[in-house]
């Protein structure tokens, strides 16, 4: 029984996937029309490729490999911005991403390519600012062969960076910014009383931000604007719910689902 469940869901998960694609397109923005051939193709491997709603391996629990984010600042909203890749089929993923790479002109690091302490994890694409994500895990921070990468960890004053993502921004086919985000063994003060730290992004031109989980969606969600508040109603209708945040103030703040 559990065997055939498993099928049943590696049939189902392709479906999930291109749908709610297709309602993001519908609802916040026309994906369909931005992405290249290739994108797209890369994509359908990411959807065909997935094993579960939340894949795990090792200790890599706390990231999606999936992602629709909107950037809130004031009556702005940017929902462009996409990502996909996979955990547990990273070689697949990776040989799907060679024509969006090449066609872009984009050069990764050779010392990031071949390090083997970096896997590769995803694309992300974020039309409104022209900007084209290429994502890798690590099980040790330490070991990213990236001196920006390393200047940022040094003003980190946590002693633990083990597992967690390198981010590389690209605009056209230069490199913008390094990200780093890691689930820290020392928790920082909770800036909101309803949610949770999750994850720390520290970046080479930000500094660093706290990732939240929600945990009581009917407490937080009055203190956001009315563009928050109608993007997390948009989710409930569509049956999901949205529960990850960046969050600055009621009027400047990050979404992403899942």
């Amino acid at each position: 029984m559990a065997a055939y469940l498993k099928q049943l869901k590696k049939r189902w998960l392709p479906r999930f996937h291109r749908d709610l694609f297709s309602w993001h397109c519908q609802t916040f923005f026309p994906f369909e029309r931005y992405l290249l051939v290739c994108d797209r193709v890369y994509l359908e491997e990411c959807f065909q490729r997935a094993d579960d709603y939340v894949e795990t391996t090792s200790q890599l629990r706390h990231y999606s490999y999936y992602s629709y984010c909107h950037r809130v600042k004031g009556v702005e909203v940017n929902s462009s911005r996409l990502s996909y890749g996979s955990i547990v089929h990273p070689e697949e993923v990776w040989q799907a991403a060679q024509p969006s790479l090449q066609i872009r002109g984009i050069q990764l690091p050779p010392h990031v390519v071949s390090n083997p302490s970096l896997i590769f994890y995803g694309l992300g694409w974020d039309f409104q600012a022209e900007h084209f994500k290429v994502y890798f895990r690590f099980e040790d921070g330490k070991q990213i062969p990236l001196a920006s990468v390393q200047r940022i960890l040094a003003e980190v004053s946590y002693a633990d960076v083990s597992e967690g993502l390198l981010s590389l921004t690209y605009h056209k086919n230069g490199r913008l910014e390094e990200k780093v985000y890691f689930f820290p063994r020392l928790q920082e003060g909770v800036a909101v009383s309803t949610v949770a730290p999750r994850v720390l992004m520290l970046s080479s031109e930000h500094g660093m931000m706290s990732q939240y989980d929600a945990l009581d969606l009917r407490e937080w969600l009055p203190r956001l604007n009315p563009q928050g508040q109608r993007i997390v109603q948009s989710y409930q209708a569509y049956g999901e719910v949205l529960r990850t945040i960046y969050i600055k103030n009621a009027n400047h703040f990050t979404f992403q689902y899942p």
